[in-house]
């Protein structure tokens, strides 16, 4: 195992890894799907990193993280070397089994500069959970547990963070660092992923750009209320319930329409809180957090309707799985609605391709049955209707809505019949809106051509908008079927282009001036908003709540102490993403555990000791609150320091054994 820690991590053995699986998911499309030369190497790169992460998710329940790791990698080049068999014995040209495109790899790799660079300056996605996931599933947490306290099982979608959690073990990066690749890797590939689609299904390169920049820059046009006068948005401001950032964000809204949205973590130069969006935000904004998911979406889309052989039919079956660790919601729309598709051409008579649909239903079947096994939110729920001894985390109150209304996570409810609340939802959905009927009718015809994933895809809107009459509350927060509501949104986002490409056809040149208007009013926030995270390339941070004294604490000690060892420490979040062990804290990532808090604002270490806690971690800060008499306590005989990290101002950083206190 030293020997496998030396050669296997780092730099070196970061980058001899992502060749691999790299180069196995090429081998593997290119030796199960027939594509366009230009799509292989770019799916191929994506499928790898996605197949080789869901291998991990099965492998790292049974060994060391590591070694799962690079194993699942050798196991994606191998599979992709068996699948090109047939190839190598054609004896195919290396540029014919590797064909490059210049263009597509020298904006990839651009973008993705571009978007680590940003996303190092930025820490506005609840870094206060992702950090300890990725710290912990690196540790050989897998599946993950709620990090605050492990005896709950954290059953949602961890995909990102077991990919994060990769980066962070096999290259020795820091989460923080770890999570900025995965961003930037996910939108940068998913970005020209798209190009490359839209190309396709236009035939016209321009439009293609045009799809990618949409991904990135479209987005709602919130910042459109700018144009009222005061007076409007004050009435506005008076039927509106603001809630979460978007009540943070200002008095009133017209305070907040001209302020700095109440997000941590951003870019020097701030977003405006007009120019994000509660509905459909830019890509760009964080630079995304849903590009994994929509990086197994693209791959799907691309690969669904070319798989005929068995083997490219696993592939496919194998990424949905994957995106049931990511997205429960579109996973099981879309394979609801292809199961329906499938069995309804085997009941037809006059259906062609019989075989083929067997084989697809079959694949789907099984994966409903592997997704429900695989951890996550559907083997959550698995566990909860046959095991009355399991304890998950999320508690779901779902219940009924009349009148409907979408749940806006900036701008709370906003109900359909009441007219405030609509002219608002509509400035939010923005000129995307208007595409999504022809979105539908590009559904319909895209089913009966027989391109079942498109037409899948767009029908998991429709579903989406049902819930409109539903709410469903989880840790007493409302705004977790806003994912669901506004997926037609999303899905007219991909749609958007190709779909007023041929629309626009033969159209009068005003109709087209017209429609060049919607599309950059489409884009304009996400302009705006990009300009202000590129300031952020000039000041990476490391977290909101980790400094150097903390880097180098992390450095000596992250995974070292014992495994099943507890951390108290005033900053719940810092202890547990320094070293991967729990905290046992909190009720869930909002609601610490009163007796958590007796120990920290009361500190003893005796009574530390006998509530389970091995080791204390804490600041000047926390000090300097302590009384005297709190002080002494932890400074007696049984309190053992570890180690201390200082710094030039005094701050310091303090790790202490507490066990021997009892």
């Amino acid at each position: 195992m030293d020997f496998l820690e030396q050669f296997a991590s780092g730099y070196i053995g970061f980058a001899v890894w992502t060749l691999v699986w790299a180069l196995g998911g090429i081998l593997l499309i290119r030796g199960a799907f027939r594509l366009q030369k230009q799509e292989y190497l770019l799916i191929g790169v994506g499928a790898g990193i996605i197949i080789e992460s869901w291998i991990a998710n099965l492998l790292g329940r049974f060994m060391d993280p590591l070694l799962a790791f690079w194993i699942s990698a050798c196991v994606v080049l191998i599979a992709g070397i068996l699948f090109c068999i047939p190839l190598f014995r054609r004896k195919i040209k290396l540029l014919d089994l590797f064909p490059v495109v210049i263009w597509q790899w020298i904006v990839l790799f651009f973008l993705f500069y571009v978007f680590f660079m940003v996303s190092r300056g930025m820490s506005i996605w609840d870094e206060f959970k992702t950090l300890p996931l990725v710290s912990m599933i690196a540790s050989g947490d897998i599946p993950p547990h709620f990090p605050y306290n492990t005896s709950i099982v954290l059953d949602e979608h961890y995909l990102r963070y077991l990919i994060a959690a990769q980066f962070m073990l096999v290259g020795e990066f820091y989460p923080w660092t770890a999570l900025a690749l995965l961003k930037a890797l996910g939108l940068s590939l998913s970005t020209v992923l798209v190009v490359v689609w839209v190309k396709k299904i236009t035939k016209n390169s321009l439009a293609g750009a045009i799809g990618g920049v949409f991904h990135v820059l479209a987005g709602g046009t919130r910042w459109l209320l700018l144009l009222l006068p005061p007076g409007v948005i004050d009435r506005f401001d008076a039927v509106i319930n603001r809630i979460g950032s978007g009540l943070n964000s200002g008095a009133d809204l017209r305070t907040a329409l001209v302020s700095p949205w109440a997000a941590q973590g951003m870019a020097p130069i701030p977003i405006p809180f007009a120019y994000t969006n509660g509905l459909i935000k830019p890509s760009i904004l964080g630079v995304g957090w849903d590009n994994v998911t929509f990086l197994i979406l693209m791959l799907v889309m691309f690969l669904y309707n070319k798989a005929r052989s068995i083997k490219s039919i696993v592939l496919v079956g194998i990424l949905l799985a994957a995106m049931g660790l990511m997205d429960e919601t579109t996973f099981a729309f879309l394979t609801g609605i292809l199961i329906l598709i499938h069995l309804f051409q085997l009941i037809r008579k006059s259906s062609v391709d019989k075989h083929l649909s067997r084989n697809m239903l079959i694949m789907l079947l099984v994966v409903c049955v592997v997704v429900v096994l695989q951890g996550g939110f559907f083997t959550a729920i698995a566990n909860n209707l046959f095991n009355p001894n399991y304890v998950s985390y999320h508690d779901f109150n779902v219940t009924f809505n009349f009148p409907p209304r979408f749940v806006n996570p900036h701008l709370g409810e906003l109900i359909l019949t009441n007219p405030t609340h609509l002219l608002v939802l509509l400035l939010e959905c923005g000129p995307l809106l208007l595409a999504f009927p022809l979105v539908l009718v590009w559904g319909w015809k895209a089913l009966k051509n027989r391109k079942y994933v498109e037409a899948a895809y767009i029908g998991t809107s429709i579903l989406g908008l049902l819930f409109i009459f539903i709410q469903i509350i989880s840790k007493g927060i409302n705004s977790a079927v806003n994912r669901v509501q506004n997926d037609f949104l999303e899905v007219s986002l991909l749609f958007a282009v190709p779909v007023v490409f041929y629309w626009m056809q033969n159209r009068k040149y005003g109709t087209k001036v017209a429609l060049a208007v919607l599309g950059l009013l489409t884009i304009f926030g996400g302009v705006v908003v990009m300009g202000t995270e590129l300031s952020g390339i000039q000041e990476p941070q490391l977290s909101i709540f980790v400094t150097e004294m903390d880097v180098r604490m992390m450095d000596r000690y992250w995974n070292e102490l014992e495994e099943d060892a507890t951390i108290l420490d005033a900053n719940i979040p810092r202890a547990l993403t320094l070293f991967a062990r729990t905290g046992n804290s909190s009720i869930d990532f909002y609601e610490t555990d009163e007796n958590w808090k007796v120990l920290v604002f009361d500190p003893d270490p005796v009574k530390m000791a006998k509530a389970g806690y091995d080791y204390l971690y804490y600041d000047q800060a926390y000090w300097k609150s302590l009384t005297s008499i709190e002080q002494e306590r932890l400074s007696a005989d049984c309190v053992v320091m570890i180690n201390e990290e200082t710094e030039w101002t005094g701050d310091f950083r303090i790790l202490a054994d507490i066990s021997a206190c009892q």
